[in-house]
């Protein structure tokens, strides 16, 4: 029954603002900025049913995409746009999940930590560095415009980043205590949090 219904939407992007591609803003080679699809109009993922019960497929694809997260926002050239990357990649995952569900309190969980890491990088923006849609590794692009942190302030905003991931496992273990069943499948969702927590720790 998931399998009928549970498709991941292909999210496309806007450009609030342009950017000649290889220009260093203090030193640093920015990400490359992409135009818009002007007049395209992009899919949506609207549910067929309310509910997902639990598979294992949908519970892998869920882990996959969460451990892609973290390999595309490493491939992006400057570590100043990670903590958004990160929470703009987990927004996308959270908005492809339904919100009823066997798959409710994962999204409950993933949105969460989507929204404090974008509110993490909004409120340490570097303003001498552009923000906008960037592209990464295999021309992935971000679903959205990316905020820089201030290079100053990496390090710190990267700790703060790691205990709101470290936050989101914690709820999803939580989570998977209600029964043997949730349990096998919540935990392989916490334990992708992993390679997001390695790549905070490593940047």
């Amino acid at each position: 029954m998931a399998k009928r219904y549970m498709k991941w939407a292909l999210l496309g992007a806007t450009v609030a603002t342009m950017y000649p591609a290889g220009i260093a803003v203090s030193g640093i080679s920015p990400p490359v900025f992409v135009p818009p699809n002007i007049g395209v109009e992009l899919p949506v993922f609207i549910p067929q049913v309310p509910e997902v019960e639990f598979s294992d497929e949908v519970t892998e694809e869920i882990a996959r995409r969460i451990e892609a997260a973290a390999s595309f926002c490493a491939s992006i050239p400057a570590p100043e746009y990670l903590v958004d990357c990160l929470g703009d990649a987990l927004g996308q995952i959270a908005r492809d999940l339904p919100a009823t569900g066997d798959y409710a309190e994962a999204r409950r969980a993933i949105d969460l930590a989507s929204k404090k890491l974008r509110k993490l990088a909004r409120e340490n923006a570097d303003p001498g560095l552009p923000r906008g849609v960037v592209r990464g590794r295999g021309g992935r692009l971000s679903s959205s415009p990316l905020t820089p942190v201030r290079s100053d302030r990496l390090a710190a905003v990267n700790r703060e980043a790691l205990a709101i991931v470290e936050e989101a496992e914690t709820i999803l273990l939580r989570s998977a205590e209600a029964s043997t069943l949730r349990k096998v499948h919540y935990q392989t969702i916490a334990a992708a949090f992993g390679s997001n927590k390695v790549l905070l720790r490593s940047t």
